[in-house]
């Protein structure tokens, strides 16, 4: 477009342009630990989506732990990465316990660390912990109306819930705060 405007949609003749989503999810092993992988050339800025990197880092990580699924992830980016250059993903294998396996993933491309990130894994379990109970039937508090429903109106307290006078932006009192 010669108005400014980024494009909303890809141009018919795009083709090849926009990647299947598991060609950008795909790992090229590189031996153990190691894998390569390649991102969506056809972006308007030239730079690696940071979403591409998270899903190449759990596949990584995954590839190193059959049959754990992810539990958790923490990642930090460090520097944009050239769209047009390989990715390399380096799988540290932190720890592998009876429930869970812990990973350390770090994205490179020429030497220079783009991306990294911990992430653990769980072995399936049909057992959990059972810590909710079952609702008891409570009459609603006094001043609430039922709805149509037959349930609560959703409503805490009656009257307006919008403030009608000035708010301070002072913080409460230490009498006020305390629990």
């Amino acid at each position: 477009m010669d108005d400014g405007r980024r494009p909303t949609a890809a141009p018919a003749d795009a083709g090849d342009a926009i990647p299947d989503l598991a060609d950008i999810m795909a790992l090229e092993p590189l031996g153990e630990d190691r894998f390569r992988a390649h991102a969506h050339k056809g972006n308007h800025v030239g730079a690696v989506f940071g979403g591409s990197l998270l899903v190449q880092a759990l596949r990584a990580a995954e590839a190193t732990a059959p049959g754990r699924t992810p539990h958790a992830m923490h990642a930090h980016f460090h520097r944009a990465g050239d769209a047009t250059a390989p990715i390399d993903h380096l799988v540290e294998r932190i720890r592998d316990g009876g429930a869970s396996s812990t990973r350390r993933v770090s994205a490179q491309q020429g030497g220079r660390l783009l991306f990294d990130t911990l992430i653990t894994l769980q072995a399936p379990s049909d057992e959990g912990f059972e810590h909710q109970q079952a609702w008891r039937s409570v009459p609603p508090p006094p001043g609430l109306r039922p709805s149509r429903s037959g349930g609560h109106s959703g409503r805490c307290l009656p009257g307006p819930t919008i403030a009608t006078g000035p708010v301070s932006p002072r913080p409460p009192s230490s009498a006020a705060a305390r629990f």
